[in-house]
Formats: C-alpha cells, sequence, structure tokens
C-alpha cells in the first residue's frame, strides 16, 4: 500500500488536504456593524512562550489561520501575546478551543494580574476533539467571579495576555478582544 501510495505521489506524513469549505466562518457577532472594534490575536502569533514548547498546526478544521496545540505536556507552561491598543477601552476577552480532554484547566493573566479568581483556574468544557471537525470549536468568554463574561478595563499602550497550561489539552484557534457593551 505504501509503494502505491509513493507511486502517486502521496506520502505517509502529508497531513490531510483542508477543505476550503472548512475554514473557520464568523459567526454574525463577529461581522458587520457588530465586529467595530473588534481585535483578533491569532493564536500561532503568540510572542512569549516559557516551561515547554507548543506545536503549530494547520491540519484541523474550521480554523480561522492556524493553531497551537500541545501544550499541555508540563504543567506551568504558558504561552503570551502582546498587543498595542491604540486607546484605552472595556473588552470581553473570549478564547476559541477544541478539546476532548475532560479536566483542561487554563490560568489567564492580562497585564500580569488575574482579572477575576475564576480566571485563575478556568475551566475548558470538552468539545470532542482538538479541532479534527469543524464543529468542534468553541467560544470561552473569560469570566467574572459570578460566571457571567468579565468587562476588562484595559490601558492604550501594550498589553498582554498570557494563558498557563493547569491540566488538560488544548488547541487554541484564536483570542477575540470584544469591545464590553
Amino acid at each position: 500500500v505504501l509503494y502505491d501510495l509513493a507511486e502517486t505521489g502521496i506520502t505517509w506524513n502529508d497531513p490531510p488536504p483542508v477543505d476550503e469549505n472548512a475554514k473557520f466562518a464568523p459567526p454574525d457577532w463577529m461581522t458587520g456593524k457588530a465586529a467595530a472594534g473588534q481585535i483578533m490575536l491569532e493564536a500561532e502569533a503568540f510572542t512569549g512562550e516559557d516551561g515547554g514548547t507548543c506545536q503549530i498546526k494547520t491540519d484541523r478544521f474550521g480554523i480561522s489561520n492556524a493553531i497551537v496545540t500541545y501544550w499541555e505536556a508540563n504543567l506551568g507552561h504558558w504561552l503570551e501575546w502582546t498587543f498595542e491598543l491604540p486607546t484605552a477601552g472595556s473588552y470581553q476577552i473570549l478564547l476559541r478551543y477544541a478539546t476532548s480532554h475532560k479536566k483542561t484547566v487554563r490560568k489567564i493573566e492580562v497585564n500580569g494580574q488575574t482579572p477575576s479568581a475564576a480566571a485563575a483556574n478556568l475551566p475548558f468544557a470538552a468539545t470532542g476533539s482538538y479541532g479534527q471537525a469543524a464543529a468542534d470549536w468553541r467560544f470561552l468568554p473569560l469570566p467574572d467571579d459570578a460566571g457571567q463574561p468579565l468587562a476588562v478595563t484595559l490601558p492604550a499602550g501594550k498589553n498582554t495576555i498570557r494563558i498557563t497550561n493547569m491540566n488538560g489539552g488544548l488547541a487554541l484557534d484564536f483570542i477575540l478582544l470584544k469591545p464590553a457593551p
């Protein structure tokens, strides 16, 4: 079988082709007037990492561009995104993720602080897989201590979001900063 595959130009290590129709299609609340002021931080564009080495993958379905995954091996392994804001504002932070692990937990820090007690030990519900199907992806808003979407006030200029592995596997597509209502 391997010989026949090689004769057709297919190798065992080739990732499966991703159908263009399976690319990320933004929901209505991310398009048009609703998108005004939103900032998308692509997961693969992280600006810092320590405590391990993640992998960037483009072979998953329903993703924006690429994802980060394989950062569960070491507890304390973190990824960080640095970004500039032209003006200060209040934002909800949403994480677009997929996981099949039953107890995935991450610590979320914004500018060096956990913005709520819930962010210090944030569970991610299992979605079915790590993005092998487009339907596996979910949005998780960073919650306040009552479980409601948290509005985080960010200053103008440089800001950072750090996500630290506390348990379990996670595939991350992007972080969305959505202006708070």
